[in-house]
């Protein structure tokens, strides 16, 4: 990759707080990418978190700045939020912000990747498991909730004698709902979140009764309910999210396609 020495790339996370995991490993990403030097810098911003989305857009000179969502869709931040902070920085060069990591083929793939290692998590007997691929959801952006079907698409093409559902904290189905009201026994969680934050690691584990001891590490198994579930781990765990933002950054991949899971 090359011709890019210009461009200044910001990966615009939500985050969890400066003190968070979920801010750390994404500030990790960006000096990585940084130390590679393809582009004239990569900075992390978060929308909970410094630098904030404005003061890094701010910070941009008169060249290009690519800015790369670090979201799973093209909800409410991508599309209302983060073009909000964007524009009021008034930067003097070029500012283009790309589509959502989470809508990339490559993502899907990573998805079923970590739908494959709950399933071997599972491997013991050959009863039906229940996927449950967990994204967001709001009300405020009824399209925030494609890329968790676009993901659930991918995983019935590859894994067709499982039966596979969307659900969404803030929005139907919601999670809780959709195990409550299986007969299946066996339930494989996969949280449709970028990054290791509250949603991922807490939030979907509460709504289902379950409680982790920190530090536990994904894929974790778990009996709740006289269920057997095992909860994937979040996508910031892929070796896939750095190619990924690297893609976008360069304008090598614009538009969301469907593409098969690969090795499954």
């Amino acid at each position: 990759m090359s011709g890019f020495a210009d461009t200044k790339v910001i990966l615009a996370a939500h985050g969890a707080g400066d003190c968070s995991e979920a801010n750390r490993r994404i500030a990790a990403i960006a000096a990585a990418l940084s130390a590679e030097h393809q582009f004239s810098g990569v900075t992390a911003a978060f929308k909970l978190g410094t630098p904030s989305w404005l003061d890094a857009a701010q910070q941009a000179d008169a060249g290009q700045t690519v800015v790369v969502p670090v979201m799973t869709s093209d909800g409410y931040f991508r599309r209302t939020v983060l073009p909000r902070s964007v524009e009021a920085a008034q930067s003097a060069g070029r500012v283009r912000i790309t589509p959502p990591v989470g809508t990339h083929p490559l993502v899907r793939d990573a998805m079923c990747r970590l739908v494959r290692d709950g399933i071997a998590e599972l491997s013991r007997n050959g009863r039906a498991a229940l996927m449950v691929i967990v994204g967001h959801g709001t009300a405020r952006e009824p399209r925030s909730r494609q890329a968790t079907l676009d993901v659930c698409d991918s995983l019935c093409t590859a894994l067709p004698h499982h039966e596979i559902m969307p659900a969404y904290l803030d929005a139907e189905p919601r999670v809780e709902d959709v195990v409550a009201e299986s007969t299946v026994t066996r339930v494989v969680v996969a949280p449709f979140f970028i990054g290791g934050g509250r949603h991922a690691t807490t939030d979907i584990a509460d709504r289902l009764g379950v409680r982790f001891s920190p530090g536990r590490p994904f894929p974790a198994r778990v009996m709740a309910d006289n269920r057997e579930l095992v909860f994937c781990a979040p996508l910031l765990d892929t070796e896939e999210l750095v190619e990924v933002i690297r893609d976008l950054a360069a304008g090598c991949w614009e538009r969301p396609t469907r593409s098969p899971c690969h090795g499954l």
